[in-house]
């Protein structure tokens, strides 16, 4: 926090001298160099945290179960595959054949 106050205050006086223009700079840089610095501190933080507690992290948890029924379930959707026309039986073709004749039938004389 102090970084980003004493640049911001010193880039409002960077106007007055050349003095006041390179510490704005210097400050602006070095608050840049700050963040870049925390955030790898914070990802190197997570991550020894995700390798020292993976398990206690990752295990299913007993309110999430429905969640993973749903993934279980789009899993064995995604198996799947769709059935074809020559694989359907002919009783069942001819029966959803009159059923659609019959519906074209049905909306062209009504």
């Amino acid at each position: 926090v102090g970084a980003c106050s004493l640049s911001g205050s010193f880039y409002l006086k960077q106007e007055e001298s050349e003095f006041w223009d390179r510490i704005a700079t210097f400050m602006m840089s070095a608050s840049v160099l700050l963040c870049v610095l925390l955030q790898i501190m914070g990802v190197w933080a997570i991550q020894t945290e995700l390798d020292r507690n993976e398990w206690e992290l990752t295990k299913p948890l007993e309110q999430n179960l429905h969640l993973d029924w749903l993934d279980f379930k789009a899993a064995q959707v995604a198996k799947s595959r769709p059935l074809r026309w020559p694989e359907i039986p002919l009783w069942l073709k001819l029966l959803t054949s009159l059923g659609v004749l019959g519906q074209v039938m049905t909306g062209q004389l009504f």
